[in-house]
């Protein structure tokens, strides 16, 4: 009778302990998975952050550019004109 109890036991034993070894790896791919999402998330905010720097504004002389364009055209009357012509005709 006592053999059989000790081997009943040996038994559970052995179920049980593989039982927990399962157990283990889906916590270890679980905390592979957080080290994952964090990464990602870690990821996205420094895109963000790269996506939003602004360039540094430096000291622009606004007359230089001008000058380097030329000027400006100014707006001609002859559209205008045309159309008084054209309703005296």
């Amino acid at each position: 009778m006592i053999l059989e109890i000790l081997f009943f036991v040996k038994i559970i034993t052995y179920f049980c302990g593989s039982n927990l070894n399962i157990a283990t790896m889906g916590v270890t791919r679980l905390k592979r998975k957080d080290r994952k999402n964090k990464a990602r998330a870690n990821n996205k905010v420094a895109r963000i952050k790269q996506l939003l720097k602004v360039p540094v504004i430096k000291n622009v002389d606004m007359d230089e550019l001008r000058a380097q364009f030329g000027e400006a055209p100014k707006n001609v009357e002859a559209p205008a004109a045309t159309t008084e012509e054209t309703s005296a005709e």
